[in-house]
């Protein structure tokens, strides 16, 4: 039986998102997943994206939007000068119907989009680059009007989906891990 590992983000009751900002990261997190959506950056490396059973190359710089339980990792070789910015917000965070509200129809298809794993084309990488670093130093309102509008420029921006099928954990040990 093949071993997974269930991260537990460290999102706290009280927050709408967290974001990690890592500098030489290291590319040993284990092929995870978690049911909050996760947006990750990854900056100055090249190597391979995992999400689902989906298995690609990537070069230079990369932006993957993961929706709930979907087993994602990045892999690369290198180390120095690489850094992941990563964004996780819970499922619930629109709940009370506010994705089927006016104005906010494209960003509940991305959502939906993300549940196979969502990944943003080059021409669209420096937009939305640029939100999530400014996105790193807002707090409180102004931080989740930051968020809110990141998703939109997101939603609007070419993706394709990771063609991923759904997750399948028939054949897996679901192992806890908050050390991720």
């Amino acid at each position: 039986m093949k071993r997974l590992k269930r991260e537990l983000p460290p999102i706290g009751d009280n927050s709408c998102f967290t974001i990690q900002n890592h500098f030489d990261a290291k590319f040993d997190y284990p092929v995870h997943f978690h049911p909050e959506y996760e947006i990750n950056v990854v900056l100055h490396t090249e190597g391979t994206r995992i999400i689902g059973d989906s298995k690609e190359d990537f070069r230079n710089n990369d932006i993957a939007l993961v929706g709930p339980n979907l087993l994602h990792a990045w892999r690369s070789e290198k180390e120095k000068g690489v850094r992941v910015i990563t964004i996780q917000f819970s499922n619930d965070l629109f709940e009370f119907n506010l994705l089927n509200k006016e104005g906010m129809q494209s960003i509940s298809k991305l959502l939906n989009d993300s549940r196979k794993g969502v990944v943003f084309k080059k021409k669209n990488f420096d937009s939305i680059k640029r939100q999530i670093l400014e996105l790193i130093d807002l707090q409180g309102f102004r931080g989740f009007i930051a968020f809110l509008e990141l998703l939109h420029t997101m939603s609007k921006s070419d993706y394709r989906l990771a063609l991923s099928s759904l997750p399948y954990f028939s054949d897996f040990e679901n192992s806890v891990d908050n050390r991720i």
